[in-house]
């Protein structure tokens, strides 16, 4: 009966991740086509308001923003980069008209000083333009899972949730964030800009193989045993007996 089951049941895990594998192939067709589509203005692309179906569809949009940094609103998000644990700088960029826009500025390690706070890093003065990909904005989890306070005023935060942060911003935040790739002018050796996303369809694929590769032993083994038993059964030995106490019996 168990062998029934898994002869039943693995091969159609192995059926859904290989769909997996073929969904996550056409995601990166996707998500490649229009990262290496040319930037459009932020004003041209991103509503004031999305809703998630909405932001599903504009997200890594690249776009072109120019504003003015708002240091001392930013705010730093626990974040690896190349398997180093350190932090993503958040930061409001004003464009002038009472809006902001939430940047993922990059990466910073640790301070040396305080291994628990973020690198200082204070972006340049003036007027600047930033070029990047629109992100979707993080959400507080409503189950098990790190969340943000909710009230005060916060430094450090788990999630880039932009409705949280636009109560400690004095413009309003417009919906999504923009993940940095280029800033003219520059702003030094840090932060380091996070690499854009990538899929990873060989880890379905990876499982597509171990779900048939389980299916194919029990299959191949099942075999063999029935094959010894029918075996067994024509030279008149009575399978039902421990083979140790059989040979004892001998």
């Amino acid at each position: 009966m168990i062998v029934l089951v898994v002869l039943v049941t693995f091969p159609q895990f192995g059926l859904w991740q290989w769909e997996r594998y073929r969904e996550e192939q056409a995601l990166d067709v996707r998500l490649e086509a229009r990262l290496d589509a040319p930037p459009a203005d932020l004003a041209a692309v991103l509503p004031a308001a999305v809703d998630p179906a909405e932001a599903a569809d504009l997200e890594f949009t690249p776009v072109q923003v120019r504003g003015t940094w708002v240091a001392d609103e930013q705010v730093a998000q626990r974040r690896s980069r190349d398997g180093s644990g350190g932090f993503d700088l958040l930061t409001p960029l004003s464009l002038g008209d009472g809006t902001a826009v939430l940047v993922r500025r990059g990466w910073v390690p640790p301070d040396r000083a305080a291994g628990a706070d973020p690198t200082p890093d204070v972006p340049v003065a003036g007027e600047v333009v930033v070029t990047g990909f629109l992100e979707a904005s993080g959400r507080q989890p409503d189950g098990i899972g790190a969340r943000d306070a909710d009230e005060g005023v916060l430094d450090t935060v788990f999630h880039a949730d932009v409705d949280r942060l636009d109560r400690q911003t004095d413009d309003d935040l417009l919906p999504m964030l923009v993940h940095l790739t280029a800033q003219e002018p520059g702003d030094g050796e840090l932060p380091l800009p996070q690499p854009a996303p990538q899929g990873d369809p060989t880890q379905n694929l990876s499982y597509t193989l171990q779900w048939f590769a389980f299916t194919a032993i029990v299959g191949i083994g099942y075999l063999v045993v029935l094959r010894r038993r029918v075996r067994d059964h024509r030279a008149g030995i009575d399978t039902d007996v421990d083979p140790l106490l059989r040979d004892r019996g001998a």
